[in-house]
């Protein structure tokens, strides 16, 4: 039961934290200067972070749940 939930978490924190990566590649790219390096990328690239951590480890929990019934 146990590595179920261990294999969703690690899945579930990989992509939160992918999803600041590429936000943050793209506005580099789009932008042409590094968004962390200024106080509004660091906490938009924060907040993309925690919003990722809560909402897909609830998202892969409910899925290890399931899959346990």
């Amino acid at each position: 039961m146990f590595t179920y939930f261990k294999r969703y978490e690690i899945a579930a924190c990989v992509i939160a934290v992918a999803i600041p990566l590429v936000v943050t590649f793209i506005w580099s790219t789009i932008e042409g200067r590094a968004m962390g390096f200024t106080a509004a990328g660091a906490g938009v690239s924060v907040v993309l972070l925690l919003a990722g951590l809560f909402v897909f480890t609830r998202v892969f929990a409910r899925a290890a749940q399931a899959k346990l019934e």
